[in-house]
């Protein structure tokens, strides 16, 4: 807990000197007035107690210079105006003299208790006005996102204090932690700007930490990263080019006396395994995208029934039993065409390959209160509940066999990233009976009359 030092501020201004002893003059008036009433109505000249009240009325609101006259001017009056014979001055007796006495004694006290009271409240006041300040900037310190914004703040606030703008020397490393000087500020404020500047060293700590924190964990996943690329173009590439040398070194050998079946199947493993380099090298280019922040997605309203379309007249696709789920009309989505496509034919490829010998694959659209919802179920063996939510990790592989190689892992996570660029969401969950779901929500963009060609 923050303990906030005692410092007296100036108290609240009086009235000018003079102005204070005319009002006491004034206060004794009004109570010769009240004495007068009080005479002629009770008939009764014991009326010391209204001049005794009026002395302590003016002492505790104007300190003790004007109870003295207030006292001086009440037993003047008294013997003047309400002692007889009255309007004349009578020679004070011993009792004047004890009731002047007695006048200058409240005098005194009043007055000695009106300036520790008003001490008090401006001492309460400061206390006050200085624990919300450090508990504000507490807050507003701890709430900074970066050095910069933490020192403007601080800046601001010690400027607030000091009633000046007050210099901030540059941060210093001080027992594990950061040390924060300032210029010369007024005394009276160097113990909140002390406090001010200990709580945004604090603050700024903590900053610096969670950017360590940050960079070490990017570094972490770099590594990380280039472990498994480096893992991933070991196994992914060496494959294929085994097969490409292999087969063009048979056809440069042998090509004039194979058969032409033989030679046709060499040249269509060189294809294919082109093919499978291009989209591993495509797949890491995009993952790169995806990793560095540089997806920039050129949004339009589109139809995701024809992008669906396209992407199920692959060949390879066209061997599986499709079940599609879907509206006669167009289902109008905001999305990038290429990213779209590209993330669809990712979770297409997904399904295709662990879909089963001969089971289907349902696609389903639904369009519904600012989104649209694409489900692709296969109906493979599906993974462990533990497993969905790694499988869109880079580099991640069922371990359930698929057609294929099982591909190099990175589908699915490109497809979530695309799709999160463009402001949807993708999620996977067991299907309904069995196999995998994974499911694609796209904003929505209001539909056009008529459909896209």
């Amino acid at each position: 807990m923050l303990r906030v030092p005692n410092f007296i501020a100036p108290p609240r201004a009086l009235p000018p000197r003079v102005g204070r002893y005319l009002v006491a003059l004034g206060v004794v008036a009004v109570a010769t007035g009240v004495a007068e009433l009080i005479f002629r109505v009770f008939g009764t000249d014991r009326l010391a107690v209204v001049f005794l009240t009026a002395v302590v009325v003016v002492g505790t609101r104007f300190g003790t210079g004007p109870a003295y006259l207030a006292g001086l001017a009440s037993v003047a009056m008294n013997n003047i105006y309400l002692t007889e014979p009255r309007f004349r001055f009578s020679t004070f007796t011993h009792e004047d003299y004890l009731v002047l006495a007695l006048f200058a004694l409240v005098a005194a006290l009043s007055g000695r208790l009106t300036g520790r009271l008003h001490a008090a409240l401006a001492r309460s006041r400061c206390e006050s006005r200085d624990r919300a300040r450090l508990l504000e900037a507490s807050r507003s310190f701890h709430a900074a996102a970066s050095e910069p914004a933490l020192l403007a703040d601080l800046t601001a606030r010690l400027r607030e204090v000091a009633g000046a703008p007050v210099p901030i020397f540059p941060p210093a490393a001080h027992e594990g932690g950061v040390r924060l000087e300032a210029g010369p500020v007024p005394a009276e404020a160097r113990p909140v700007a002390d406090l001010m500047l200990e709580l945004a060293a604090g603050a700024l700590s903590r900053i610096r930490a969670a950017e360590q924190r940050v960079e070490l964990r990017t570094l972490e996943r770099t590594a990380e990263f280039r472990q498994a690329v480096l893992s991933s173009v070991s196994h992914d590439l060496r494959t294929p080019l085994a097969t490409i040398l292999t087969s063009a070194s048979t056809l440069r050998a042998f090509g004039d006396t194979l058969p032409e079946e033989t030679v046709a199947r060499a040249y269509a493993d060189i294809e294919g395994e082109a093919l499978r380099m291009n989209r591993f090298i495509v797949g890491l280019l995009d993952m790169i995208r995806v990793d560095g922040g540089g997806l920039e997605p050129d949004l339009h309203a589109l139809d995701v029934l024809e992008v669906l379309d396209r992407c199920l007249g692959r060949p390879d696709l066209k061997a599986l039993q499709m079940v599609r789920t879907w509206p006669a009309d167009p289902v109008m989505v905001l999305a990038d065409p290429l990213l779209l496509e590209r993330a669809l034919e990712n979770v297409l490829d997904n399904a295709w390959r662990y879909a089963g010998a001969a089971g289907p694959v349902e696609v389903a659209v639904a369009a519904g209160a600012g989104t649209v919802t694409v489900r692709i179920t296969d109906s493979g063996p599906g993974l462990p509940v533990e497993a969905l939510g790694r499988m869109f990790d880079k580099f991640y592989r069922g371990s359930a066999a698929g057609r294929g190689d099982g591909g190099a892992g990175l589908g699915l996570s490109i497809a979530r990233g695309f799709v999160e660029a463009m402001g949807g969401r993708v999620a996977a969950m067991p299907g309904p009976a069995g196999g995998l779901r994974l499911q694609l929500e796209l904003p929505a963009a209001p539909a056009p009359i008529g459909r896209y060609a």
